[in-house]
């Protein structure tokens, strides 16, 4: 995404922008024995029960907390 912002926001009025991110690690939740872990691997296997039936239950939230502008003031002297 950090990426992605700096490529898109180029020679726009964003450009020179600062994107603040507060990455939330995945948590998944096996559907047959209800454990709940982090994972910090692509592994969706159940690590109590080897279960594949698994439920990503946080970290694919994507919120928008807050956005400051901060614009320039207009040029009001005649010319």
């Amino acid at each position: 995404l950090e990426f992605a912002f700096g490529i898109v926001s180029r020679e726009t009025v964003c450009d020179g922008a600062v994107l603040e991110q507060v990455v939330i690690p995945a948590r998944l939740r096996c559907g047959p024995c209800g454990r709940e872990w982090e994972i910090d691997q692509p592994n969706f296997r159940c690590p109590s029960c080897g279960g594949t039936e698994t439920k990503v239950v946080s970290g694919e939230e994507l919120e928008v907390e807050s956005i400051e502008i901060s614009e320039e003031a207009p040029c009001t002297a005649s010319g």
